[in-house]
């Protein structure tokens, strides 16, 4: 068997593809031959989602003694900066960690660092107020727009159904000539 990569070709005798749903989805590899046709069924019938992170380190803790923190916004912003961890106890580091999820998730992959921060922080101060430091570091996820990666998780879409078994298994197994065995990031087993 050969796997070819833009960087080299490598031969072996057996592979395991553990790669994710999402780039799976995406076309940007490709196995010849094609997978079967039961395979490609189930990697259809599998949903990615996106759960991206925003970390905000600040020069001190302004808010110990609340780990999580659950805030409904505005129904103008809703869904947007709705659930956030406070880090500060298990790391011992000023940290807060922010999460936006699906449509939102996925619209500010397309923002610059610094719109994402000033979003987060605007939600921040709505919550604890106008007095709140600002963030001397970030770090930012774009789980979506990850070529290794193509989104956070899978799911499974509205209509299909996971069974113990059955001819769409997404699980582990070996195709393409019982040399590579397929163990994606999601294990499902779907029928319809």
């Amino acid at each position: 068997m050969t796997v070819t990569t833009d960087k080299a070709a490598f031969q072996a005798d057996h592979v395991v593809v553990t790669l994710p749903l999402g780039v799976l989805q995406s076309g940007a590899v490709t196995f010849g031959p094609g997978l079967p046709q039961a395979k490609t069924t189930a990697i259809g019938k599998l949903g990615t989602g996106v759960l991206n992170k925003c970390y905000l380190r600040f020069p001190k803790v302004f808010r110990a003694g609340t780990d999580w923190l659950q805030y409904v916004p505005t129904v103008d912003k809703y869904g947007q900066w709705a659930q956030w961890i406070n880090v500060a106890r298990p790391t011992g580091q000023p940290v807060l960690l922010g999460f936006n999820a699906a449509d939102f998730g996925r619209t500010i992959e397309g923002w610059s660092d610094t719109q994402i921060v000033d979003s987060a922080m605007a939600t921040l101060k709505t919550i604890y107020g106008s007095g709140i430091p600002a963030p001397t570091d970030h770090q930012i996820t774009r789980w979506a727009s990850d070529p290794y990666a193509c989104g956070s998780y899978s799911f499974t879409k509205l209509g299909a159904t996971r069974t113990g078994s059955g001819p769409t298994s997404v699980g582990p197994e070996p195709v393409l000539l019982n040399k590579a065995t397929w163990a994606p990031e999601s294990d499902a087993q779907l029928s319809t």
